[in-house]
Parts: C-alpha cells; sequence; structure tokens
C-alpha cells in the first residue's frame, strides 16, 4: 500500500470506450463507486486478446492507454469511473429519430460529456476549423456541439428541416467517448497474493466471464512476458548436480588442496551461460501490447509532424497495411511502420472487430503518381477487399498520393469517412438498415464545358463555350462586385461582340474570373473563384436545386474537372480545386439566412437568358416548392420528422 501511494498511481485510463469491446456501453457510471479488477482477456476472436484490461462485474471495460499507468494483474480496487473526450454525439429527438454529431473535439463541448440531457438544439452553419468551408452544425445554448454527420442531414433534408435557425426542442443528448478515467480509492488497492510469480495470470471463461486464476496460456499477461515467451522455448531440461555445503575430508600429507566454493559456482554458471536450458524460437509470433510505432524516429525533420497522425493511428489500430513505393534506396516511413508492425502487417486476415490502420507513399522523394498507382493496384486493394468484406474499420490518413486513394477506393465501396480530432480519417461501413430514407447520389459527371451532362456543362465557369457547343441552352450571366464596363473583345472563350456598359452582369462566371484576376494575388484566387461561383448559384438556383437532387456535396465530391488541358484547376473530386470551390460555393449558398417567409431552396428570379425549347434542367430539377404558405424557420410544435414506433 505504501509503495502505490508513493507512485501515487490513483488515475488509470483505458481506450475503446466506443468500441463494441467495452461491455459496459450504456451504463451511467455518476456517482457511482465501482469495483475493478485488473486482467487478462482471452476470448478468440476479441481484439483485446492478450492485453491487460479493466473489468467490472466480470465485464470488460477496456484496455490500458500506452502512457496509463497499470497495475498488477489481478489487483482489486474500488474506482470511479468517467468517460471523457468525446468523439461523438447522438441526438434522439421526442418523435425517436435519432441523429449524429461528430467532430465534438473541434468545438465547444470538447470536455464535457452528456448523459441523456434534454435540452433544445438549434442548427446552423459555421466555417469548419479544418477545411475552411461551411458546414453545419448542431447549437446547443449558443454554443456549438459538433457537425451534423452527412446522413444526419440527409434526414434533416427530407423533412425540410436543414435550415439555420431551425429549433429542435427537448432533444435527449449522449455522448460518445473514446476513452475512460478511472479514479482510484489507494485504500481499496488489494494485490494478489501471487502477483509477483510471473507464471500466474488471470484468465477469463469464455462461457462465464468470470475473473479467476489459472496457468499461463497465450496470450501472455504483459509486454514483458510476451517478449519472453515469444523469444524464448525451452528445449531438453538439463540435470544439474548440487555442489556438496562441506568440503570431504583430506588428509594433510595427501598434498591435495580444495577449490573454493565461490569458483565452483562461477564455472558452474559458466557452463550453464554456454548451453542454456532455453533457445531461440525463430518464427515465434510476437503479440506487442503497446504502439508499434512509439519508438520510431523520423528520419528527416520534414516528416516528424505527420508522425505525430501516424502514431495517433497505431495507437487504436489492431492491423496495418502498407507498402512503400519509393526505391530500396530512399527513406521512407511505410517501410519503417510495415516493418514494426511485424507480422501484423499486410495479413489478408481481418474480422469485423479490427481496425486497420492503411499507410502508403505520396508524390515527393521521387515517388511519381504511375508508381504509386502502380502499388495501390498490386498491394492495397486485394487488401482493401479483404477489409471492406470482412467489415473491419479503417484509419488512414489525409495526404495526397496513396492516402487519397484509399479514401476513394473506400467511399466508393460505401465506407463513409469521418475526420478524428488527432489529425486522421476513420472509416467506417454505414449501418445496413436506416429507419429514414437517405437521398441516394447520382453517378459522377466531368464538369467542363465539353461535358455529355447538361448540368455539368452548366456548373463550369465558361458557359457562353458551353453554350457554343451546344451543351446547354441558356446563358448563365453572373453580376459580381461592381459589375465594370468590358470592352468589345472577340479573343477569348467568353466573347465581347460589343461594349459592355458599367453595372451589366458579367457574361459568365469564367469572365468574372478573368477580370478581377488580374488585381487578385495568386494566394487569394481560390477565394476568389469559390465567391464568384457562390454568386453564380445564388442568381441561378435551379442550379443548386439541381445539385441538391443529384445529392449535394456528396455527389460533387464523385464529380471531377478534366480537360486535356491538364491545368492548375482540374483533378478528381476535392482533389480538383475547381471543384473544391464548387462544393464552398454550394454550401455557402445553402447555409443563406433564411426568414419565415422564404426556404433556402426557393427559387427566385431567374437572370439566365432563356433560350426557346425544353428546360435543360428537367430530368434534374424537383417541382418548386409550393410557397403559397409561409416558412416558419422554428417550427411549433416542435419538428417531428419521423414518427417512432408505435406512435401516431
Amino acid at each position: 500500500m505504501e509503495r502505490f501511494k508513493e507512485l501515487q498511481f490513483t488515475t488509470l485510463k483505458t481506450i475503446g470506450y466506443h468500441q463494441p469491446t467495452n461491455e459496459h456501453s450504456g451504463r451511467n457510471w455518476e456517482n457511482q463507486n465501482v469495483e475493478i479488477e485488473v486482467g487478462v482477456e482471452t476470448r478468440a476472436g476479441n481484439y483485446n486478446q492478450g492485453k491487460s484490461v479493466i473489468f467490472i462485474d466480470g465485464k470488460q471495460l477496456g484496455p490500458f492507454q500506452s502512457e496509463s499507468p497499470q497495475l498488477p494483474v489481478g489487483t482489486k480496487a474500488i474506482a470511479t469511473i468517467t468517460p471523457v473526450e468525446p468523439a461523438k454525439a447522438i441526438l434522439r429527438t421526442k418523435g425517436g429519430n435519432e441523429l449524429i454529431i461528430d467532430k465534438v473535439q473541434s468545438f465547444d463541448y470538447r470536455d464535457r460529456v452528456f448523459n441523456g440531457e434534454k435540452l433544445d438544439v438549434k442548427v446552423g452553419f459555421v466555417l469548419d476549423p479544418d477545411k475552411k468551408r461551411n458546414i453545419p452544425v448542431a447549437i446547443v445554448d449558443d454554443k456549438i456541439l459538433g457537425r451534423i454527420e452527412y446522413e444526419s442531414t440527409q434526414k434533416l433534408k427530407k423533412a425540410d428541416f436543414f435550415k439555420s435557425g431551425v429549433t429542435l426542442p427537448g432533444v435527449q443528448i449522449n455522448s460518445v467517448s473514446t476513452t475512460a478515467v478511472v479514479k482510484i480509492d489507494p485504500e481499496t488497492v488489494r494485490y494478489p497474493e501471487s502477483w509477483t510469480k510471473r507464471r500466474d495470470v488471470l484468465a477469463r471463461d469464455e462461457n462465464t466471464a468470470k475473473v479467476a486464476y489459472a496457468p499461463i496460456q497465450e496470450p501472455v499477461a504483459t509486454r514483458a512476458a510476451a517478449v519472453g515467451a515469444a523469444a524464448f522455448k525451452p528445449v531438453a531440461a538439463q540435470t544439474v548436480q548440487p555442489e556438496a555445503s562441506s568440503p570431504p575430508t583430506i588428509a594433510p600429507s595427501s598434498g591435495v588442496t580444495l577449490t573454493s566454493g565461490q569458483a565452483l559456482a562461477r564455472e558452474k554458471l559458466e557452463r550453464l551461460v554456454d548451453t542454456p536450458s532455453f533457445k531461440s524460437a525463430e518464427g515465434s509470433s510476437r503479440f506487442p501490447t503497446s504502439n508499434p510505432l512509439k519508438d520510431i524516429k523520423p528520419f528527416n525533420p520534414s516528416v516528424a509532424h505527420h508522425m505525430k497522425k501516424d502514431v495517433a493511428m497505431a495507437e487504436v489500430a489492431t492491423q496495418f497495411i502498407g507498402k512503400s513505393a519509393a526505391s530500396e534506396n530512399t527513406p521512407s516511413s511505410t517501410r519503417n511502420y510495415t516493418q514494426a508492425w511485424g507480422e501484423r502487417a499486410n495479413t489478408g486476415t481481418y474480422s469485423n472487430l479490427d481496425i486497420v490502420m492503411v499507410s502508403g507513399s505520396g508524390p515527393w522523394r521521387g515517388v511519381t503518381s504511375e508508381r504509386i498507382s502502380q502499388v495501390f493496384e498490386e498491394h492495397y486493394k486485394p487488401l482493401l477487399d479483404k477489409v471492406v468484406e470482412a467489415g473491419a474499420q479503417v484509419v488512414v490518413g489525409d495526404a495526397a498520393g496513396t492516402d487519397k486513394l484509399v479514401q476513394q477506393y473506400l467511399q466508393s465501396k460505401g465506407y463513409n469517412l469521418e475526420q478524428n480530432s488527432s489529425g486522421f480519417m476513420r472509416m467506417n461501413q454505414p449501418e445496413r438498415s436506416v429507419d429514414i430514407l437517405i437521398e441516394t447520389v447520382a453517378a459522377p459527371v466531368n464538369i467542363y464545358s465539353g461535358s455529355n451532362s447538361s448540368l455539368g456543362a452548366a456548373l463550369t465557369n465558361p458557359t457562353e463555350l458551353s453554350k457554343f457547343k451546344g451543351n446547354i441552352q441558356n446563358s448563365y450571366p453572373v453580376s459580381f462586385r461592381d459589375n465594370p464596363s468590358r470592352p468589345k473583345d472577340t479573343s477569348g472563350p467568353e466573347k465581347y461582340f460589343q461594349d459592355k456598359p458599367a453595372g451589366e452582369p458579367f457574361l459568365s462566371a469564367e469572365d468574372a474570373y478573368q477580370y478581377f484576376k488580374k488585381t487578385t494575388p495568386v494566394d487569394q484566387r481560390q477565394q476568389l473563384m469559390t465567391e464568384i461561383i457562390s454568386a453564380k448559384l445564388e442568381q441561378h438556383p435551379k442550379l443548386t436545386q439541381a445539385i441538391e437532387k443529384q445529392g449535394g456535396t456528396a455527389w460533387l465530391e464523385t464529380c471531377e474537372h478534366t480537360t486535356a488541358a491538364r491545368g492548375f484547376w482540374e483533378g478528381k473530386g476535392r482533389d480538383s480545386p475547381f471543384i473544391a470551390a464548387l462544393i464552398d460555393a454550394y454550401e455557402q449558398v445553402m447555409e443563406k439566412q433564411v426568414d419565415s417567409t422564404k426556404s433556402i431552396s426557393q427559387p427566385e428570379p431567374e437572370r439566365g437568358v432563356a433560350a426557346p425549347g425544353a428546360d435543360p434542367y428537367g430530368e434534374f430539377l424537383a417541382p418548386p416548392p409550393n410557397m403559397s404558405q409561409p416558412q416558419v424557420v422554428t417550427p411549433q410544435p416542435e419538428p417531428v420528422f419521423a414518427a417512432a414506433p408505435g406512435a401516431a
């Protein structure tokens, strides 16, 4: 007890609180003192197998965080449990609908854990702290709880409540924490009588889930024991004759001298060292219980910052996928990680309890995009297909190269993308059934003047060129800033056949951009592009409606902007600066404040010059909303967008 007090190990931390291995999920720990016991998870298939974990009432809470102090296996104590570091929040409305709020660690309630409190929740839009764009958020007491997750926004849109200022009253809020703090009462600590015996371990009966002492069996209790068991295996036992405790009687006249007992012991020790009773177990599997990357040093300062994110991924992961695309003579973090993960790298065998860390090369230090794509096709895809088949989770970075390829490939397989507060991405398979229908995302298109999609040709900037090519029928002039005068000019794609007076709109978004970019610093032109496209979408609401019907942001993220020119603005999804600007502009328009008589999607007078013939957007647009009655921003009574089971 005195030793425990001296070490001051009164606060422990467990991880994986939000994982299915936490058998106390949903339990309210407030004002509870519970008995904890340190044991070893031995059930096959549990991804904490072999780790020291904390049990409460015979059920697992979670394994120790790598930086946390640990107690010997078999230790019992009275403690309080406090979930911390909430990653998400689950909102349940009075109508029984469930909304998911993520990115909690990025906003105002990062240190608060909600346990079923019922509060009013308001919908709002703010600037994303990570991506510099507007995102939908849940607001509680004028403070931001977190981002409204994509599928939840679709539920709100379905009920026409995805508007700034809409209030959902009396919503039950429950936090989803990743970590739990275990605060121990040092006066109650009871160590096991045999805790110093290395070959005693607490094993768990997989049928009764009770904790009991048992002879050590794989997996072993501690990292030290694990290393020992993995590195050495016994060979045939050697019989060692004990040394006589008393020397024999020797006559003085014999001339025989005695060797000291100390010398005899030294000789015996040297013989045992030369012929040990244990030998190296080559190829034996190891089961490390700490972070595989914690001791890896960055090979140069430029990668040190990125390694923090990689170490954070390894902290939660159970397996690793990676292969360097760099040459053997080029330093590679991916190669170092693969070696560090050892037998848990590139296994090809996964379960739905696995969290698989995926890492790979980026287009630097001489590694080409072609080489990255080749390695991805040959190495990553086959393994990722097995991950998808098993339903395992994936953690991956957000850098150019392999990271982006992994994200795009898993998204094409139905995985959701969620940014973690530690800087990496979590990817999960969506639930197979949803109580409220989610809008589907249409097939992607190439957004440029030659697009075979009329919507793709209208969303590009040089719409007059699209019209000239016969891909759209309407013009889409843009009123931007002071609409300065323009002289006659027939040299560019957007042609003026006569002078444009000041005050008249530009011919197109491209025309406006080309004019203002001349006086805009290079590093501010992306923002200029976003502002011009935002003005275009506001002034031509049919385009905004068409994007919404196709799937909104999720659809735009699958589209591309590629031409034969292969210029700066080109690429796929957010990798294209143009598509990124279009997404930001679309989301800015969607979050515009609405009043009690106007919906976000309400059509405004069309400023385009309509050409004779059918509306080219007929296949994309839903009928305009009935605006005969005013739409109320804060519905009364409470908005219920899907009745709970059994409700009227």
